[in-house]
């Protein structure tokens, strides 16, 4: 009886710690993907800047 009690607590231990394992995950994923996003939106805003102000100096000068 006592075994039997045993062998669930840790199976319940390694389920536990499987599903903390993939919290982990999902929040290392959602930082990388959020740090990915802004960097491209600061190339873009970079770009559109630099393009913005070629199109002005090249129409009043």
């Amino acid at each position: 009886m006592e075994v039997r009690a045993f062998e669930e607590h840790w199976k319940d231990v390694c389920i536990a710690f499987e599903r903390h394992l993939k919290g982990i995950y999902i929040a290392l994923y959602g930082i990388v993907w959020h740090c990915m996003a802004f960097a491209l939106h600061c190339i873009v805003l970079y770009l559109f800047c630099v393009e913005l102000h070629f199109i002005i100096l090249y129409l009043y000068f």
